[in-house]
């Protein structure tokens, strides 16, 4: 991720990374994972001066505003927290308006076929209803 960010021309503005030294399915199972997300984001802001956090994991979609009211409540400043799932949302919805306000669209001179229903069935794509909600199943 560091080098991600290193390649994006943004490395100098990187405060931390902060581990919460949980795995996906404890993120689930834990109950001390929200503390453990708070007091990363806490000591974030007091001992690396971050400005914004941004949470990592798509399990902790909609837990951002927790996270920056606890921050506000004990450092007594607003940092905003960035929920991964509903940044790359809203990402999407400002790229569908873009597409709308111009002539700007991709080309389709060698590709960008949609496939065939036949071969979504093959493949098994999209073949049950989409959910996205605050349920995870995790099998």
């Amino acid at each position: 991720m560091r080098e991600s960010i290193e390649s994006y021309g943004y490395g100098n503005h990187l405060r931390s990374f902060r581990a919460v030294g949980l795995t996906p399915p404890e993120f689930i199972t834990n109950p001390d994972a929200g503390q453990k997300i708070i007091d990363a984001s806490i000591a974030a802001v007091n001992e690396d001066h971050a400005e914004s956090i941004i949470l990592g994991c798509t399990l902790e979609t909609g837990f951002y505003l927790q996270v920056q009211n606890e921050i506000l409540a004990q450092t007594g400043s607003f940092v905003p927290v960035i929920d991964a799932s509903i940044g790359a949302l809203k990402t999407a919805e400002h790229a569908a308006s873009l597409k709308l306000k111009s002539s700007w669209k991709t080309s389709k001179l060698w590709g960008l076929e949609p496939p065939s229903e036949t071969e979504m069935a093959s493949f098994n794509i999209f073949q049950t209803p989409y959910e996205f909600g605050n349920l995870i199943v995790v099998e």
